[in-house]
């Protein structure tokens, strides 16, 4: 806190709750202010005439005065109220039971009395520091919390080094089980693929006249193999999803980053995009944009040479089908076997 907020006046405020039967009491600058956002933030009727206020020479001594009137109350039967709006708990309000307003108020104001009369007794006690011991004090208050920052940051290393050894054997088996089939499909089709000739040639296209890479490949020897390992990356991909989706849930950002110490990639697996869908929206749908990401990581192609191959694709429409009635597991849908 700055020295200047210290030395700003505060107030210890103290209303009544008619819709709770319950006594407030907080600090803050101003307390008429207080009440009127307090009550208006947590839905709480408030006796205007029935606000009473102490005015204070800080903020600090107003919370510690405040904290000592919370004490007197409790002391003296006056428990707490838990009033919920909107999940968000009014605090700092108690309970009159049979006690009047009056009463409660009595208990503040001689807390308050007791409180200063307290320090005012500690106050005059004190003998003001010298320089030296003034300038001590400050550098062993500044080696203590440089001391608890280190502590601190090396506590954060041990539970994150916790966290992520925790995942790694996890991990480990959900990668064997469920993300190397997809890596291993997805590189397959890559040493295919990369074979392909995209651009068609100034001859060809003088020849056989302008097609698409998507016509073109459809023709080549080698879309067979293509087309047999798209259906392999589509179920294979799902269990990859599924696996990423599951460790993020379960471990959050360490899930990667265990991930990354085993030299894998949960989001990335073997440098291939997992077909994630629902981020973004797609004409076609999501049953179709995902199927059609498919397609672009088994033959290379941007969106519209995928979208075109699908189209005229019977086998692949019918992937489509299925990505519809079996909805992808990031969509939040349940899991169907694949």
């Amino acid at each position: 806190m700055e020295t200047d907020d210290l030395l700003k006046e505060s107030t210890v405020y103290a209303f009544h709750v008619p819709s709770t039967n319950s006594i407030k009491v907080g600090f803050g600058a101003d307390g008429r202010t207080r009440m009127k956002n307090y009550s208006r933030q947590y839905a709480l009727s408030s006796s205007a005439v029935s606000l009473r206020e102490w005015k204070l020479p800080s903020p600090s001594l107003a919370s510690s005065i405040e904290s000592a009137c919370h004490r007197a109350l409790l002391s003296a039967g006056f428990y707490r109220v838990s009033h919920v709006v909107d999940e968000r708990e009014a605090k700092e309000l108690f309970d009159l039971g049979h006690h009047s307003y009056e009463e409660a108020v009595i208990v503040v104001a001689e807390a308050i009395e007791e409180t200063i009369n307290s320090l005012h007794a500690a106050l005059g006690k004190l003998k003001p520091l010298s320089q030296e011991k003034a300038r001590q004090q400050k550098d062993e208050a500044q080696r203590r919390r440089s001391t608890l920052c280190e502590e601190k940051k090396v506590r954060k290393e041990e539970d994150e080094n916790r966290l992520i050894n925790s995942a790694i054997p996890e991990i480990r088996q959900r990668w064997e089980k469920d993300v190397a089939p997809f890596t291993k499909a997805c590189d397959n089709a890559r040493v295919i693929w990369k074979q392909f000739s995209y651009s068609q040639g100034f001859i060809s296209s003088i020849l056989n006249g302008r097609q698409s890479a998507a016509f073109r490949m459809r023709n080549w020897q080698q879309w067979p193999s293509i087309k047999r390992l798209i259906p392999e990356i589509f179920h294979s991909g799902r269990r990859a999803k599924s696996a990423y989706l599951d460790m993020k849930k379960r471990y959050g950002d360490y899930a990667e980053k265990a991930a990354h110490r085993l030299g894998l990639s949960l989001w990335r697996p073997g440098g291939h995009d997992l077909t994630l869908v629902g981020c973004y929206p797609d004409k076609d749908g999501m049953a179709f944009l995902e199927v059609r990401l498919v397609v672009q990581e088994a033959t290379g192609f941007g969106g519209d040479d995928a979208e075109e191959i699908i189209k005229c694709d019977l086998d692949l429409f019918a992937l489509v089908k299925f990505a519809e009635q079996n909805p992808a597991p990031e969509l939040g849908a349940p899991r169907q076997p694949t």
